[in-house]
């Protein structure tokens, strides 16, 4: 899979005020929204493979619906955490993990996570 940014903002047309979670509950897919995807593809007998989307915000969304939006987007790099842990199934949940690792390999130090901790707690003050 690959990974895009999205460029615009796209109307879903699977819209559903009812749902509460899943790609139905965004009335729109807004632009600069990450996500991995596979777009159509056709092998060498002609078989056609639908596209495919995965994204935390959304879900899962394949057929046509994921080919409009892998075609309305740019594909992208991980520039950050969230962009990151989106690319390996969303395992935001995994943080801890890579600042021990980080920390254990002598990339940072504990007292550069301490203020970098401090630091993101002030800034949603």
């Amino acid at each position: 899979m690959k990974t895009y940014k999205l460029l615009k903002d796209i109307q879903n047309p699977d819209h559903d005020k009812r749902r509460a979670y899943g790609y139905q509950k965004h009335s729109t897919f807004k632009a600069g929204t990450f996500f991995e995807g596979k777009p159509v593809s056709v092998d060498a007998h002609a078989w056609r493979g639908a596209a495919f989307i995965s994204c935390k915000e959304w879900g899962h969304i394949g057929g046509d619906l994921a080919a409009l939006l892998i075609g309305s987007s740019v594909e992208s790099e991980p520039n950050n955490w969230h962009e990151i842990a989106t690319t390996n199934g969303g395992c935001h949940h995994m943080a801890d993990d890579v600042l021990e690792n980080l920390i254990r390999e002598g990339v940072v130090t504990l007292g550069q996570v301490r203020a970098a901790l401090n630091n993101s707690l002030n800034e949603t003050k």
